[in-house]
């Protein structure tokens, strides 16, 4: 039995339901494959799960290390990644992790610290279970080939590979890469049918398909499991290399490896590499993901990463290979882990101590086969940091200490989802998600990037992973990314501030500042003239709100064309008391040349607006314009009109007038040098 062999688990459904408490303990109904990640935590697919969501419970069988062995535990869903299809499956990601109630020891796979390979040619080998009638299997495993990415449909994400088709029961087995010695994937399905013979890159006739276990950073990051799992995963190799086991651990393999010896003399060895891995464990998580990237382009000198960091670890399996010698390599990883320690601030617990002050004999050691300059520039940052005092146990989640009230809250990021039409259809489109600093001088960060072709209807459904994930890595403590849907004016009609992130979510204009802007605007100077007179650099910019749709609860049509519009002041916010639902009234606004407006989108209470007309309409003219004028900067309307959501989902009626209200904020685009193209 292989050491992948060993860790692979099979999943049933729970004798007594889905209830943990009443879980039996023996096995039910066979469902599929999964693997130990870490000690009591599993890693499988979501749709083998068979339809149990989180906190639903599920039976995990597995062999403690004697042959012919076998144990059920009790399994509760702690997480799951991709929505179901509709079809038995889910969308990828398609991952889940369980939590083990009551599991004995057991062995664990090497997880990757590093994205998988995708180039045609690199070898795997899966493993998993086949079912045995309805309550037994058999485990099977087979060699294949990396043939690529899936590029079309939803399931684009995924990794292809060549060879012996999966059999039933595998989805969920772990995926390995022969050459490195490590985990990289799950096995998500056999080759998907191929719907048009006509179509470019389409599938092989065997094979699957297996998604990236980098995909884990989607896990919500406050709730702390991302960090948990891994940090766990990677104490317990370094643990184990304290024992012998009769098999070896993953390291010993990792060792006998050809790939291992010829980067011998180049880069860390297998036990250097666990053994750093295991005390970056120990350490609370990078603060801000954002700060972690940058420090990893500097450290690179250039933009370009394969992957988006989120752990400590992540960065090591980013700065591997970077230099083509020992020293260059080392001291990439030693300014690295000196500038982790320094991110972390003080340890608030004695293991993080104890981490720390093995990290810094770590650097000092390592640092004694590097040139004086850069060894000496090594000691002095390590200096302080062995002097620093432990401090109380920090509060917040994942060890990070909350933003301190009378401070300054930091400057908020903008999480930007821009789509644009897939082909000729304006309700299927392409997207891609944005971080921007907050800053001017700050270029934007691509986050996520899916040609696939998405529903407009399913929008947020379908981006709901990778919005969680960017608003986890953009958020700063006390200031809230702000979140800007970017659309054609076709789709202005859109309302991202009532959108859910996840089953049952709050929308997310209650939680933080949603605005909207067009990408489909023609660029003009009064854009400008209009943004910059609503942000004057004194902080006094007169916003006077303007209702351009109706008179005194009398609905009349908007302005027939924009030049009317345009008759407005500089300092003029145009509200759309009856219009903000059809694409006439936001369109004649954005191509008016207008930056910033609020709509109320009517919906489904447009037929009890129309008999309170006058009332309603009087109300939200008087509060609108009241508000708009106490603002002294147009950049305090996000923030503000968030509140207003927040009471209206209170019930605080005082605040009843602003229900619905839509915010476009959108900064102008520079206008196009007729000369550049020439």
């Amino acid at each position: 039995m292989t050491l992948t062999e060993a860790a692979t688990v099979r999943i049933h459904r729970g004798t007594g339901g889905y209830d943990p408490d009443e879980a039996g303990r023996e096995p039910g109904v066979f469902l599929g494959s999964g693997v130990f990640a870490a000690p009591g935590l599993v890693l499988t697919c979501a749709h083998v799960l068979d339809g149990a969501g989180e906190g639903e419970g599920v039976t995990v069988v597995y062999e403690p290390g004697l042959p012919g062995r076998t144990l059920a535990a009790r399994a509760v869903v702690e997480a799951v990644l991709g929505d179901p299809d509709g079809r038995g499956g889910h969308h990828p990601p398609d991952l889940a992790v369980l939590r083990l109630r009551d599991a004995g020891p057991h062995p664990c796979v090497l997880l990757a610290h590093r994205p998988a390979r995708t180039g045609s040619g690199a070898e795997m080998r899966y493993c998993g279970w086949a079912p045995r009638g309805d309550r037994d299997a058999v485990r099977i495993g087979a060699g294949v080939t990396v043939g690529g990415t899936h590029d079309h449909g939803p399931a684009r994400q995924l990794i292809r590979f060549v060879g012996e088709t999966p059999r039933e029961g595998v989805s969920g087995g772990p995926v390995l890469d022969l050459e490195r010695g490590e985990v990289v994937g799950l096995v998500k399905s056999k080759a998907l049918a191929q719907p048009d013979p006509y179509q470019r890159n389409a599938p092989p006739e065997s094979g699957g398909y297996f998604t990236d276990l980098t995909k884990l950073s989607l896990l919500p990051r406050k709730s702390g499991l991302h960090h948990e799992l891994l940090a766990a995963h990677d104490r317990y190799h370094g643990q184990a290399m304290t024992g012998a086991p009769p098999a070896g651990t993953w390291t010993d393999a990792q060792n006998r490896l050809p790939a291992t010896a010829a980067a011998r003399g180049r880069d860390l060895g297998p036990s250097e590499l666990t053994r750093l891995l295991a005390r970056l464990g120990t350490l609370p998580p990078p603060p801000d993901p954002m700060a972690l990237l940058h420090m990893l382009r500097g450290l690179l000198r250039g933009p370009g990463l394969v992957a988006r960091p989120y752990l400590w670890r992540d960065g090591i399996g980013l700065l591997r290979g970077a230099r083509g010698d020992r020293a260059s390599q080392l001291e990439l990883y030693l300014q690295y882990v000196v500038g982790a320690l320094e991110t972390g601030g003080p340890p608030r617990d004695p293991r993080h101590e104890q981490a720390r002050d093995e990290l810094c004999a770590w650097a000092e050691e390592l640092s004694a086969d590097l040139d004086p300059f850069t060894r000496s520039e090594v000691l002095r940052r390590i200096g302080p940091l062995r002097n620093q005092p432990l401090l109380p146990p920090a509060d917040g989640p994942g060890g990070v200490t909350p933003h301190e009230p009378s401070a300054e809250p930091p400057a908020a990021r903008t999480v930007t989802l821009q789509l644009w039409p897939s082909g000729w259809d304006m309700e299927v489109v392409d997207w891609w998600i944005q971080i921007t600093g907050p800053g001017p001088e700050s270029l934007p960060e691509t986050v996520a990037d899916d040609r696939s072709g998405t529903p407009v209807r399913l929008l947020a459904e379908r981006a709901a992973a990778e919005l969680t994930a960017a608003f986890d890595a953009a958020d700063l403590d006390g200031a809230p990314a702000l979140f800007r849907l970017t659309v054609p004016l076709g789709l202005l009609r859109l309302r991202p501030e009532e959108w859910p992130l996840g089953p049952g979510g709050r929308p997310l204009g209650e939680s933080r500042p949603v605005v909207i802007g067009c990408s489909s605007r023609t660029p003009s100077q009064w854009q400008a003239k209009r943004w910059a007179a609503a942000h004057p650099e004194d902080g006094a910019a007169g916003l006077r709100a303007r209702i351009v749709d109706c008179d005194r609860g009398n609905p009349h049509p908007l302005p027939p064309d924009r030049d009317r519009l345009a008759q407005l002041s500089l300092e003029a916010v145009p509200v759309l008391c009856r219009h903000g639902d059809d694409e006439e009234g936001p369109g004649s606004v954005v191509e008016a040349g207008f930056p910033i407006s609020l709509w109320r989108r009517r919906g489904e209470r447009a037929a009890v607006l129309d008999e309170l007309v006058g009332e309603v309409c009087g109300e939200l003219h008087r509060r609108a314009e009241e508000e708009t004028e106490a603002v002294r900067s147009a950049a305090a309307l996000p923030g503000r009109v968030q509140a207003w959501r927040a009471a209206v989902a209170a019930g605080d009626t005082g605040h009843f007038w602003s229900a619905g209200l839509s915010l476009l904020y959108d900064p102008p685009l520079p206008e196009e040098d007729p000369l550049a193209a020439l």
